[in-house]
């Protein structure tokens, strides 16, 4: 019976085909007319379906749209500024996307950085740097050849305080390892060892809770501690928890670099989504880093949909706090705007990566933080088909190019026998 079911469904599929969105091309300029194929796969017959187009206020619309017999469509999308377009099209409860880019280099932050910015981040460093270092470890088993610690580092107690995970090679020479600080995503469930041959990596908790394997739930739980963290204060810098993340992030590097294994010249931060804003920040409050990779960074241009184009996650603009005073709001989490930390980052080595139908960080918001890195060697990764989980690709690129770079680093050492 179930080989039976097997066989029907895949027969099914086969006949049904696969809903496509498919650009005639991916990269456009201002006053050119995109070109989308649509296809509904196999022979469905003329069949009338929802579209959506996301991108620019300008740009964006519902429509509905006729196929020919063969199920096929063609959508023209007229371009009227710098941005991306993203065309989804819905059909028996599947959908299926495609993704432009316009004028791409064009793309700016919406807003500008704010006249205290600098002063604002520049004293709670200051705090942080003029804090003398307290942290407890806890040792915890490790893959052979490494130590792996539970770490918390004292900022005040709980809800303050940094939590993490460390780990190094077994036989550490003083002054030899490189240091990379890695950022995760949104939750707080995700901290867990990562081990790299010569490294110290420490993978450090979003939020101030010890990794348990359960803590996740108290996102998702409307009762949890920490339900909708990502809109706190979107109108008070005191309770916004972007400004506690990346002090605590900050503190983070304050401690690897205070560790004597560091090599006192490799500091590399990387992290995807949350991570890859968290990452941007922390390269841009630390002129010691020289790596940065940030994949589908989060946290960018939040200004975007006041100016009449995307913004990318946690999308303020959807806060109670932003709709009953959007000025107010803007003018509180323009200090987080990954962005505008990005616009520091000028001696690191930079690698962004960007999904043409992300749709969680959509790649607009990515661009705008990328364009203002003034960094001489920046790269970009374009994910021309992919969404915000479609990484492997960005990922094996970045773990090359902090291969290589750890490797240009430490050129000078001599070759140490672990």
């Amino acid at each position: 019976m179930n080989k039976f079911l097997s066989i029907f469904t895949l027969f099914h599929l086969s006949i049904l085909g696969a809903l496509e969105v498919v650009p005639e091309k991916h990269y456009y300029t201002v006053g050119e007319t995109a070109v989308f194929n649509i296809s509904l796969g196999g022979k469905r017959g003329a069949k009338i379906i929802d579209v959506k187009i996301h991108g620019n206020r300008e740009d964006s619309r519902e429509l509905r749209l006729k196929t020919d017999d063969s199920g096929k469509a063609k959508l023209e999308v007229p371009l009227y500024k710098p941005g991306f377009i993203c065309v989804q099209i819905t059909d028996n409860g599947k959908d299926a996307f495609g993704g432009i880019a316009v004028d791409k280099e064009k793309i700016l932050p919406a807003r500008q950085k704010p006249v205290e910015f600098e002063a604002f981040w520049s004293k709670i460093k200051a705090e942080l740097d003029h804090l003398a270092m307290q942290y407890e470890l806890n040792e915890i088993p490790a893959k052979s050849g490494f130590k792996a610690y539970e770490v918390k580092l004292i900022l005040g107690g709980e809800g303050k305080d940094v939590d993490a995970v460390l780990t190094m090679p077994e036989k550490s020479v003083p002054g030899r390892s490189a240091a990379i600080a890695l950022f995760h995503g949104h939750g707080i469930d995700r901290v867990s060892p990562v081990y790299k041959k010569d490294v110290i990596v420490i993978s450090v908790n979003p939020l101030p809770v010890k990794h348990d394997g359960k803590c996740g739930v108290t996102i998702r739980d409307p009762k949890g501690k920490y339900y909708m963290y990502r809109h706190w204060g979107a109108d008070d810098l005191e309770k916004n928890s972007f400004v506690a993340m990346f002090r605590r992030n900050y503190r983070a590097l304050q401690f690897l670099k205070s560790l004597p294994e560091w090599d006192q010249r490799t500091l590399i931060v990387y992290g995807a989504s949350q991570g890859g804003g968290q990452a941007l920040a922390a390269a841009g409050m630390d002129p010691q880093v020289t790596f940065c990779g940030a994949l589908v960074p989060a946290l960018c241009n939040h200004g975007g949909f006041d100016a009449g184009a995307e913004s990318g996650w946690p999308r303020y603009h959807e806060t109670e706090a932003y709709q009953n005073d959007p000025d107010k709001s803007l003018k509180v989490i323009d200090f987080v705007d990954a962005a505008f930390f990005a616009a520091n980052i000028r001696d690191a080595e930079v690698f962004l990566s960007a999904g043409f139908i992300d749709r969680t960080c959509v790649p607009s918001s990515v661009y705008a933080a990328y364009n203002v890195i003034p960094a001489e060697k920046k790269e970009m990764h374009d994910e021309l088909c992919g969404g915000h989980q479609t990484r492997k690709k960005a990922y094996e690129k970045l773990y090359k190019l902090v291969d290589e770079h750890i490797k240009r680093m430490q050129s000078g050492f001599n070759s140490v026998q672990q």
